[in-house]
């Protein structure tokens, strides 16, 4: 086994995760330099070659998980903070380093990330359904009266959906769980 490197980080690397599905071929890194970078093992060389570059952090980023299903990666830095990446699409790996949120509230430093395969169910309220007007026909085939004037009908409906990407995060004396 020879030695491989990987140069990009403008300051000492904290934190090393392997891509949940694509083992040891995607990995990120969490720098001193207050980035995050993703690196791609190439074929034939396996060299590692970065694919992305992740700035924002305003101190040294400590840590980095991926989400179960590889789409996002959770930075966590010495700026008190937790940012979450879009870093590649399903079935592709098109790396685009966009932020898609910051986790603010940590009374410190993050020193602990981890994403949590626990089902969250979510249920959305959708917008009511008026009542079809007089003598207009349904979806389903059928007439009905029109309500009253001053009362229309209206159905509430409801979805619902299960989200598994909990995050569990450690900074100072406590943990957070952000769902």
């Amino acid at each position: 086994m020879g030695l491989q490197q990987a140069y990009g980080h403008a300051g000492r690397v904290f934190g090393l995760a392997f891509h949940p599905i694509w083992g040891p071929n995607i990995l990120a890194s969490a720098s001193d330099d207050e980035t995050v970078r993703v690196w791609c093992r190439a074929r034939p060389t396996d060299d590692w070659e970065q694919t992305s570059c992740c700035p924002g952090h305003k101190a040294e980023v400590l840590r980095v998980a991926w989400s179960p299903d590889g789409r996002i990666l959770a930075s966590g830095s010495a700026d008190h903070t937790v940012r979450l990446w879009q870093v590649g699409t399903q079935g592709q790996f098109s790396y685009s380093g966009a932020e898609l949120a910051v986790l603010k509230d940590h009374p410190g430093e993050i020193y602990g990330l981890k994403f949590l395969n626990i089902p969250t169910v979510i249920t959305q309220q959708l917008p009511p359904q008026p009542a079809p007007a007089a003598g207009q026909q349904q979806q389903n085939g059928s007439s009905q009266p029109a309500a009253a004037a001053d009362q229309p009908i209206q159905q509430q409906q409801q979805q619902q959906f299960v989200q598994y990407d909990t995050l569990l995060t450690a900074s100072g004396e406590s943990l957070y769980l952000w769902d």
